[in-house]
C-alpha cells in the first residue's frame, strides 16, 4: 500500500496540480458565465485581487525569508501581514483571523512544496468565489 501510495504521490507534480487547476478555473468560468455574464466580471477581479495577494504575501514576503534560509519565519510574518491586511474587512473578527491565519499557512506550505504560487493562487481564488457565491 505504502509503495503504490508513493508512485501516486511522485507522479502528481506541481507542474501537472498547476495545468489541472488552470483547466478547472477555465471550466468554472465558462460553465458560469452561460448562467450570468456578471459572474464574470466577479471571477476576472477575483482572479486579480487573489493574484496580487498571493504574489506579494507568498511571492515577496515569504520568498525573502526563504532565500535568507528563515521558512519558519517567513511563514509567520506572511501569515501576520496576510490576516492583518484582513482585519480591515467590516465582519473580521476572532473566527476570522483564526481562519485566515490556518488558511494562509496552508498556502504558505503549498508555495514551499510546489515552488510556485500558483497552487496556493488557485486555492486562494477558489476560496474566495466559494465565499462570494455562498453569501449571495
Amino acid at each position: 500500500m505504502a509503495q503504490r501510495f508513493e508512485q501516486f504521490r511522485t507522479a502528481i507534480t506541481p507542474e501537472k496540480l498547476n495545468l489541472w487547476l488552470t483547466g478547472a478555473i477555465i471550466g468554472l468560468l465558462m460553465m458560469l458565465a452561460r448562467t450570468d455574464p456578471a459572474v464574470i466580471w466577479l471571477m476576472g477581479g477575483r482572479l486579480l485581487q487573489t493574484g496580487a495577494e498571493e504574489i506579494i504575501f507568498r511571492g515577496l514576503v515569504l520568498g525573502w525569508f526563504v532565500a535568507r534560509g528563515r521558512v519558519g519565519l517567513g511563514v509567520l510574518v506572511s501569515t501576520a501581514l496576510f490576516v492583518m491586511l484582513h482585519s480591515l474587512n467590516a465582519d473580521f473578527g476572532a473566527g476570522s483571523a483564526a481562519s485566515l491565519a490556518a488558511f494562509s499557512v496552508a498556502a504558505s506550505l503549498s508555495v514551499l512544496r510546489s515552488g510556485s504560487v500558483w497552487w496556493a493562487w488557485g486555492l486562494h481564488f477558489a476560496w474566495n468565489l466559494g465565499l462570494d457565491l455562498w453569501m449571495v
